[in-house]
């Protein structure tokens, strides 16, 4: 009776010592710097390098850097990147060029063992993993003490992007280092137990059972010490950007639903990215978080070159048509811009137009091209008629059949035989409206032309597959046989897709477009 007496003391003493908050910790835990060890990579543009920190309580941090070359006299801004587990400091990878900013990315400070694979191993790990929790947000201060320390970086613009996994840390980490000029927080949730409970799925059927298991291993990891909604606040005055993705495949609505709300404050920001989660191998939704980061940051330096392609708009159409009607605002702007597409284009085009959110529809549609998806819920244009066909042969592989190409005759006629000048007046007759679209988009501090221009050049260098056009099928739906075509974008998959004839003609009036709006 004493022995479980005893049990139970422990028991509830440990309860009590996990339910306690450890923001003491995460302060006294980051001691000061003792001890890097840098050693420089090897590439061929940029300047990188892998740094190991070791702090006076032990505390050890594994960071890699990446920064473009600069004079002595240089600052540059500073982005500290704390990604997913399977990432974490090989996220620089995943930056491209440095483009005007240092980047660095630290691993999590996990010690453990790799191998998680069975519920007695994961008991095992449990001390390490909880460690790991404790000591991340004191790895993110001990790193930026050492980046503060180089002569390269900006002390004033010093960023912290917590990405994915990475959001709960960065929240705290962000909120409690005042030396982070502003924190992000990408693709992650703001409800942790909602979060766990939804990528619980594949393991757990049963909902209550799945959520009472997301609430014990956040429990036991000291999740209350990072609960994202309460670090929020503590971050302002600063300000913080959340950028959710709108079909996030791992954050369910319900964990996004805080984040929302805490966007309500003068000091957050909230944007919305097309696609899905983050990921290594999801090349479009990284670009997209990557240009929202670099067009923050650098914006207000890009602003004072102009846009590359400068565009007026349309203010008159000539002194025998009188001045144009003032254009309504962008919410109630459908109903007008169908009518005079309809006028410009033919009657044929009313039945294929959206109803609503037309203006945001265009950009978001142009904007996704050169990616490899573009949702049907953001096209402006419905399902083109008529069924997809193609005819299998003997080898397992199957050929587009040509009767695919009529069902896209009627949106090329419709666009390549319009009046080139008149399809560029419309256009430049509704750019404003089309800018603030973009803008809205995420792009604060781009041009919707210059964006046009890139999305026109990418179209136009869509190789011709020649015919016929060879299709697998390895799932439900046929992909292209030759996989060099099977990676290009979406916008030149579709150019492919409506046949080789349809295609030059798409391609000599986007050419003509292209020359009258640069």
């Amino acid at each position: 009776m004493l022995t479980v007496g005893l049990l139970l003391v422990v028991i509830a003493t440990y309860s009590v010592y996990l339910a306690v908050p450890r923001y003491d910790y995460f302060l006294e835990r980051t001691g000061t710097l003792v001890d890097a060890e840098v050693m420089e990579e090897q590439r061929t543009t940029d300047r990188s390098y892998t740094v190991r920190l070791k702090s006076s309580t032990g505390l050890e941090v594994d960071m890699r850097v990446l920064r473009p070359e600069v004079d002595v006299t240089q600052r540059l801004p500073l982005v500290l990147i704390l990604g997913g587990q399977k990432t974490g400091k090989d996220a620089i990878d995943l930056v491209g060029n440095a483009d005007g900013i240092a980047f660095a990315a630290i691993d999590y400070p996990y010690d453990g063992s790799q191998d998680l694979d069975g519920f007695w191993k994961s008991i095992v790990a449990i001390p390490a993993v909880q460690r790991a929790f404790l000591d991340s947000p004191p790895a993110v201060s001990l790193a930026l003490t050492w980046l503060l320390q180089q002569e390269w970086i900006d002390s004033n613009r010093t960023e912290l992007a917590g990405a994915s996994l990475g959001v709960p840390f960065a929240s705290a980490a962000g909120a409690l280092d005042k030396r982070f000029s502003r924190v992000w927080m990408l693709h992650g949730g703001g409800d942790n137990v909602s979060w766990v409970s939804h990528n619980a799925r594949r393991h757990i059927d049963n909902d209550v059972l799945r959520r009472l298991t997301a609430r014990t291993a956040l429990f036991i990891v000291h999740g209350r010490s990072f609960d994202t909604r309460r670090w929020i606040p503590e971050i302002a005055p600063r300000p913080l950007v959340i950028v959710a993705a709108r079909n996030d495949d791992y954050v369910p609505p319900e964990a996004q639903e805080p984040l929302i709300e805490a966007a309500r404050s003068d000091h957050v920001e909230l944007i919305w990215t097309e696609g899905r989660h983050i990921g290594p191998s999801r090349g479009d939704e990284l670009q997209q978080l990557l240009i929202i980061v670099r067009d923050r940051i650098l914006g207000s330096e890009r602003r004072l070159t102009g846009p590359v392609h400068p565009i007026e708009a349309l203010q008159w159409t000539g002194p025998d048509a009188g001045e144009l009607v003032s254009l309504p605002d962008l919410n109630d702007i459908d109903a007008f811009l169908r009518l005079e597409l309809v006028d410009r284009f033919g009657g044929q085009l009313d039945t294929l137009l959206v109803t609503d959110a037309l203006i945001d529809k265009i950009v978001a549609t142009i904007d996704n091209l050169p990616r490899s998806h573009v949702a049907e819920r953001v096209r402006p244009v419905g399902r083109v008629s008529g069924a997809f066909t193609a005819d299998a042969l003997d080898d397992g592989v199957s050929v587009l059949n040509e009767s695919n190409f009529d069902r896209y005759r009627m949106l090329v006629d419709l666009f390549t035989l319009a009046d080139p000048d008149s399809v560029s007046d419309i256009y430049r007759r509704y750019y404003p409206l089309l800018q603030k679209a973009y803008e809205s988009l995420g792009y604060p501090n781009s041009y919707f032309n210059d964006r046009v221009v890139e999305v026109i050049d990418h179209l136009l260098k869509t190789p011709d597959p020649g015919e016929p056009v060879r299709l697998v099928r390895p799932h439900v739906l046929y992909e292209f046989e030759n996989p060099e075509f099977e990676a290009l974008s979406s916008g030149q998959k579709f150019l492919l897709r409506m046949g080789t004839e349809n295609a030059a003609r798409t391609k000599k009036a986007l050419a003509a477009l292209r020359d009258r709006i640069t």
